[in-house]
């Protein structure tokens, strides 16, 4: 639930709080920044891979809860990503979004939060929650990489703020915590030791580290060098590694989660 408390406290700040939305406004104007081919090749890579993770995720989701036995694991996963998608495509629709902070090329319009990436998030913990505790270090790495991915990707596209894209991490985040935990009795009791990886915390901090440095090299290679100095590069800069990093956080912690020995406890006490 705290997951889902932040996207919504989100959004009080940068929709609703004048200062967060002008952050937020001039976050998203910076990305004219970076240089124009990259973005538009970033539009390309959002519009078209995420209906292939979406199919893809299913299946996997699919193949390693059977391959347990755990059917109602399966079928909450899924209900989980479904009712991700569709829920911030509804709370898009619905929430209200007031002009508070005046800058030419600011929209009125909601994109609270971004349906793409809630999607990615939502199938790629789904994965990691999927799978056994032998592959779930690889399949959280895997994950991660995908997620910075898909948020870099729609940060450059233009389609949406940046807040709606942390929003969005956030929501799917609560949202398949939830479908995990609900199915926790179906999924294949551990053994009660701790996995190797787990015993590693250094390495969720070196990948958020690598995630950062990535982020920031990436865009300063990119940058549009004669860029308008009205289009604020360092803010999004620091947007862009700030929201990285705590995406990449969340899928660890995630896959930390689901394999913590109360966990594992809790489960086969069920």
């Amino acid at each position: 639930m705290g997951l889902l408390v932040g996207a919504a406290l989100l959004y009080i700040v940068a929709v609703r709080f004048a200062p967060g939305q002008g952050l937020d406004d001039l976050g998203f104007e910076g990305r004219k920044a970076v240089d124009l081919g990259a973005r538009r090749s970033a539009t390309a890579l959002a519009r078209l891979t995420v209906p292939v993770v979406a199919v893809l995720g299913a299946l996997w989701v699919v193949a390693m809860t059977l391959r347990q036995g755990a059917w109602r694991l399966a079928f909450a996963l899924l209900l989980g990503i479904a009712a991700t998608a569709a829920s911030a495509r509804w709370l898009k629709l619905v929430l209200p979004r007031d002009q508070l902070f005046e800058v030419a090329y600011a929209s009125p319009a909601n994109s609270f939060p971004s349906g793409h990436v809630a999607l990615t998030v939502a199938v790629a913990l789904a994965a990691v929650s999927a799978c056994t505790p032998v592959l779930r270090g690889r399949v959280a790495a895997a994950a991660t990489v995908l997620v910075v991915g898909s948020s870099t990707a729609v940060l450059g596209s233009g389609w949406h703020r940046p807040s709606d894209v942390a929003a969005a991490v956030l929501f799917a985040a609560g949202m398949l915590t939830l479908a995990t935990v609900t199915a926790w009795r179906d999924v294949a009791p551990g053994d009660g030791d701790v996995p190797p990886w787990y015993r590693k915390p250094r390495a969720t901090v070196r990948l958020v580290s690598a995630v950062a440095a990535a982020s920031a090299v990436t865009l300063i290679v990119l940058r549009n060098r004669p860029a308008n100095p009205d289009h604020p590069f360092l803010v999004y800069l620091v947007i862009v590694v700030a929201v990285n990093c705590s995406a990449a956080l969340v899928v660890q912690q995630h896959a930390r989660w689901v394999d913590h020995p109360a966990v594992l406890d809790n489960r086969s006490r069920k």
